[in-house]
């Protein structure tokens, strides 16, 4: 008898709120001065309502702050794990069915560098995020992800497309996932979310934006393909993705 063929899952999961219990963004802040940002950042901000563009002016501040890289890199190594989490990522790394992505609105060097500072980073495919580097003055730079006409989404990302282009290139090199398992939390990871099917599901962060999103979809009678499975901690999206395995 010809041995049970795997099925093949792809993992993927949003970072801030998700990954880790925690806002990247707003932690990297308690480097600053009374962990305030200058009031003409904050009316750039309102001017133009790019979060993205947002983080890299408040960047910038601290580069004249003269606040190294090693600073911004120790600051996402002390960032705090949601329950379980840490347990996931180490069960998926170990089954060869299962693939896992980030894909997150945070950016390259704090997913990167929170994930080294947990020795999980081995443990994930790829990083699915605004890009950004220290330039060669050590100022962090950081860019759209894409530009797109996604109308739910913010300027810089739409998840669905982005996760739709992932699966394509990863189909024209010869690999197909049966089952997509997306865990998330906030309103962002709603339009991802809707594009899936039947044979995928859907994780909402209890006590989150996403999981009242997908309740308003349900009660109003909209297509929602996807099995949706609250969750708390880590542990329960663990316990069903072994059902999956």
């Amino acid at each position: 008898m010809a041995p049970k063929t795997k099925k093949k899952i792809l993992l993927v999961c949003d970072f801030d709120h998700t990954i880790v219990d925690d806002n990247c963004d707003t932690l990297i802040r308690t480097l600053l001065p009374n962990e305030t940002v200058p009031e003409r950042i904050h009316r750039h901000y309102r001017m133009h309502r790019s979060w993205t563009d947002f983080m890299g002016e408040i960047f910038q501040y601290m580069h004249s702050l003269k606040i190294p890289p090693k600073q911004f890199v120790e600051c996402m190594h002390g960032i705090k794990f949601t329950d379980g989490m840490k347990e996931l990522m180490d069960f998926q790394s170990k089954d060869d069915c299962i693939d896992m992505i980030i894909l997150s609105d945070a950016n390259t060097v704090f997913i990167d560098s929170s994930l080294e500072g947990a020795r999980l980073r081995n443990g994930v495919k790829d990083i699915l995020s605004n890009p950004a580097k220290f330039n060669d003055e050590g100022c962090l730079e950081i860019q759209h992800y894409h530009s797109h006409s996604c109308e739910s989404c913010p300027a810089n990302m739409c998840k669905r497309r982005i996760l739709r282009e992932y699966r394509e290139k990863q189909r024209q090199e010869g690999l197909e996932y049966e089952t997509i398992c997306y865990v998330g939390d906030g309103r962002n990871d709603f339009c991802p979310s809707k594009s899936l099917s039947e044979s995928d599901f859907v994780f909402p962060r209890v006590g989150y934006k996403l999981v009242d999103k997908i309740k308003e979809c349900q009660k109003k009678g909209k297509k929602f393909s996807a099995k949706v499975v609250p969750w708390i901690s880590g542990h329960e999206v663990l316990e069903t993705i072994k059902t999956l395995v």
